[in-house]
This record gives C-alpha cells, sequence and structure tokens, in this order.
C-alpha cells in the first residue's frame, strides 16, 4: 500500500516539476517571441439594409417670422450602402500566444452631391490569440470593441443677418470660439452664413474576429480577416453645425450630443414609413485585408 502511494506521490511530483519547466521553457519562448506589426487595412462592411430615403422636417424660428423647413435628401455612403473601412494607423502587440491590437481609420466618402458635411471615423481594439501554422502563418481568433461615428449632412438653413432658433438651439448672425490655453488666450469672430444640419449615427460595436496572417518571423506581414459586427449601443439623430462666411464648419454642439428624432415637433420617415431612430443598424459581415511591417522587440 506504501509502495501504490508512493509511486503516486512521485508522478505527482514529477509532473509538476514537468510543467513548471515547461512553464519556464514557454515563458523564455514569449519573451524571445514579442514582436510589434505597424499595418494599414482596408475591408468591407455589409450592412444588411436596402437604400432608402431618410426625410426630416421640423419647425424653426427666425427673427420677426415663424416657417417650417423640410430636409429632403438621399442617404448614401456611408449611411445605407456597404462601408469601405480604411485603418490609418493599426499598432499590434505580439507575443508567443497572445495578441493586443489598436486601430483608427476613417470612411472615404466621394459623393457630395447630397451632402453639406460629411465625415466618418471609428476607433477599436481588441485581444487575439494566436496559433502557429508552422511555415503558413498564423492563424488569430479574437475580438474587438469598437467605436463607430458617421455623418450625413441632410441641408441647410440661411443664417445671415438673422437670429435662428432650432430644436432649442440658437444660432446669431455672428459667433465666437475661444482658443488657447490658461496663460493666452485668442478669440475668433465669425460671420455665420448657414446653418447645417447632419445626420449622426454613434455604434458601438462588439466584433468576434478570425485572421489568417503571416508568420512573425517574416518582416513583411499580410493578414486576411473575416469578422461580424454586433452593435452593443446605435444611436442616431440631428447634429447642428454653423458654417461661417468662408464655408468653414464649427460646432455649436458637443459632437456626441445628438437631438434625437422622438423630439417634439421632428418627423421623420424613411421610404416613405415614420421612424423615431436610427432606419438602419451599422452591423454585419465584415471581410478585410492588411499589410504591413513587423518588428521584434528585443
Amino acid at each position: 500500500m506504501r509502495t501504490k502511494y508512493g509511486w503516486m506521490l512521485l508522478l505527482c511530483l514529477a509532473s509538476t516539476l514537468y510543467l513548471h519547466a515547461q512553464t519556464k521553457t514557454d515563458s523564455v519562448r514569449q519573451k524571445k517571441d514579442r514582436h510589434v506589426i505597424l499595418s494599414w487595412s482596408t475591408g468591407l462592411l455589409f450592412i444588411p439594409k436596402k437604400p432608402g430615403e431618410l426625410t426630416i422636417g421640423f419647425p424653426y424660428y427666425s427673427y420677426n417670422s415663424t416657417a417650417t423647413f423640410q430636409f429632403k435628401g438621399t442617404l448614401g455612403n456611408p449611411f445605407s450602402q456597404d462601408l469601405l473601412l480604411h485603418d490609418v494607423f493599426n499598432i499590434e502587440f505580439l507575443s508567443l500566444h497572445h495578441s493586443i491590437d489598436i486601430h483608427i481609420g476613417g470612411i472615404p466618402n466621394d459623393d457630395h452631391r447630397h451632402s453639406t458635411y460629411s465625415y466618418a471615423y471609428y476607433i477599436a481594439g481588441g485581444y487575439a490569440h494566436c496559433f502557429s501554422l508552422g511555415k503558413w502563418g498564423m492563424f488569430k481568433t479574437g475580438a474587438d470593441l469598437e467605436f463607430y461615428q458617421f455623418s450625413r449632412g441632410l441641408g441647410s438653413i440661411d443664417n445671415r443677418n438673422t437670429d435662428l432658433s432650432v430644436l432649442g438651439y440658437d444660432s446669431g448672425p455672428t459667433f465666437s470660439i475661444t482658443y488657447g490655453s490658461n496663460h493666452t488666450t485668442v478669440i475668433h469672430y465669425y460671420t455665420t452664413d448657414r446653418l447645417a444640419v447632419d445626420f449622426t449615427q454613434n455604434v458601438l460595436a462588439f466584433s468576434p474576429s478570425i485572421r489568417l496572417t503571416s508568420s512573425r518571423h517574416q518582416w513583411f506581414y499580410w493578414s486576411v480577416q473575416a469578422a461580424w459586427f454586433l452593435p452593443l449601443v446605435d444611436q442616431g439623430g440631428l447634429h447642428l453645425t454653423q458654417l461661417d462666411s468662408a464655408g468653414d464648419h464649427h460646432s455649436f454642439q458637443n459632437r456626441f450630443e445628438l437631438i434625437g428624432m422622438d423630439q417634439p415637433g421632428i418627423t421623420a420617415t424613411f421610404n416613405g414609413r415614420p421612424v423615431t431612430r436610427s432606419p438602419y443598424s451599422l452591423g454585419g459581415l465584415y471581410l478585410g485585408a492588411a499589410v504591413g511591417i513587423c518588428f521584434q522587440r528585443r
């Protein structure tokens, strides 16, 4: 009996020593296999929604007059079509089995026919677990948390030589912006030309993904990726922007502050049907590719 327990104790001790040695070996390998990857990527987000027309109307008030302005514009990229995403900065910290990445990007918008002001950007970061495929490269599976903001111009209201009151916000014929720090302050004065109205969408998404990439030991880096965007928060609404006489935009709302389409006085339809929130969700299948340079960390 004692012999039996002695062999069991010896086996447990040997297993413990082996796992400890293996852990030290993996730790040494991990220190030697630390890399930094700088890359540029592009891809297409397939939005499961047909293109449509968003029409928004609301009352506004000007000096000595009252009117209702009807905005009507066909939304194109970046709202109701598939989105072409470009990372302008992508950095990845890679060890033996782990990867952490941060990327910042934007969405090109070439169609300005119906737009007074359009922009789109995103910032994301996440984790992936890495599996070596030998000379074939690496396979990574992970997930990112991503924030997107898209804005599409719907129209504008003449603001020259008049005071406007629009949905609780006031815009006069002139305005000023203060620049500087605690030591130096500069005030710039502008003449208001128009008040632009944009439809803006803020999205916080979770995106699980799989990637096939080149080996960490090659200086030239490439990858192909498939992901699925799952919106956690998807908020759409109106955003007001002042245009000065030179045509430059100045936002007097917080960029993340939106006027909801369910506010009193606002009427909104998408393809002829009444809506009180964003008419489509910015989620779906994403397919992309990246190229870059891989550096080994010492």
